[in-house]
């Protein structure tokens, strides 16, 4: 398990640099929501987002047939 401290108010280049060091790494980078969606070919409304704005209510609908964004 990896587990890197981080300042409460921790910028994204920082967070970066520091999982970047500590899995040694030369780049860290991380996907927007839409490239995520779009690289694995689903709508942005079919993912559960909850890790992310603590949406969780997402859990308890059937996102496999969803069609709208």
């Amino acid at each position: 398990m990896l587990t890197i401290l981080l300042e409460k108010n921790s910028d994204i280049d920082t967070i970066k640099k520091k999982v970047g060091k500590s899995v040694n790494a030369d780049f860290v980078g991380y996907n927007t929501v839409e490239n995520l969606s779009a690289g694995i070919g689903k709508k942005s409304n079919q993912l559960c987002m909850a890790c992310h704005d603590g949406e969780y209510g997402v859990l308890n609908r059937n996102l496999s047939n969803e069609t709208s964004e």
